[in-house]
This record gives structure tokens, C-alpha cells and sequence, in this order.
């Protein structure tokens, strides 16, 4: 089942080591800003995408820029491996930027 996770809800979980944070972004935009404890598998790369969610115990969140890559990703690897959740961040890195991040401009 897909949930969307707020930023500040994610925070809260990574602070906790609850979850497993995948950025599916490229190299370059990751550059700008990356999640701390975040691990970078392209989107292009799903089969290690989905290697890493199922070697985890932990609950995946799939991170992108908008979150318009992060929807259909989550829903690939759900229908994959039918789990039982998977968080994408809702707004993607661009909210947490604006949320906890702010001092980041114009990404």
C-alpha cells in the first residue's frame, strides 16, 4: 500500500531510524540537496531499487524531486512485491527544502 509521507513526518522517522529513504533522483540533482541516511538508486536502476527495499526491514519512503517520479516508482514496486507500505514524500525534495531545509533557493 502507497502512503504519502509529509516531510515532517519523514523527518521524524529518519531521526528515528525507521525508514528507508530511497532517492531515485540523479547524480547531478542530488548534488543540490540530499537527505541524510538517504540512499541514491536512479529510477532508471529499478531493479536495484527494489533489491534494496527487499533486502531492508525497514518501511521504504521513495524520494524524488516533486514526487511525480516517486508515485508511479512506489506503485511499480508495490505491485512488485506487494508490500505491505511504502511512503512516497509528498511535494518530494522540493518540500522538504521548503519545509526543512529552507535555506536551499531556487531548486
Amino acid at each position: 500500500m502507497i502512503k504519502f509521507i509529509s516531510p515532517v513526518e519523514l523527518k521524524t522517522k529518519i531521526d528515528a531510524n525507521e525508514i528507508l529513504a530511497i532517492d531515485i533522483r540523479e547524480q547531478y540533482e542530488k548534488d543540490i540537496c540530499q537527505l541524510e541516511n538517504s540512499v541514491l538508486i536512479p529510477m532508471d536502476d529499478i531493479d536495484a531499487i527494489i533489491e534494496r527495499v527487499k533486502s531492508s526491514s525497514k518501511d521504504p519512503v521513495i524520494i524524488c524531486k516533486t514526487g511525480k517520479r516517486a508515485e508511479p516508482t512506489a506503485n511499480f514496486i508495490d505491485k512488485s512485491l506487494n508490500l505491505d507500505l511504502i511512503y512516497v514524500l509528498e511535494g518530494g525534495i522540493t518540500a522538504w527544502i521548503e519545509e526543512i531545509d529552507n535555506h536551499l533557493e531556487n531548486y
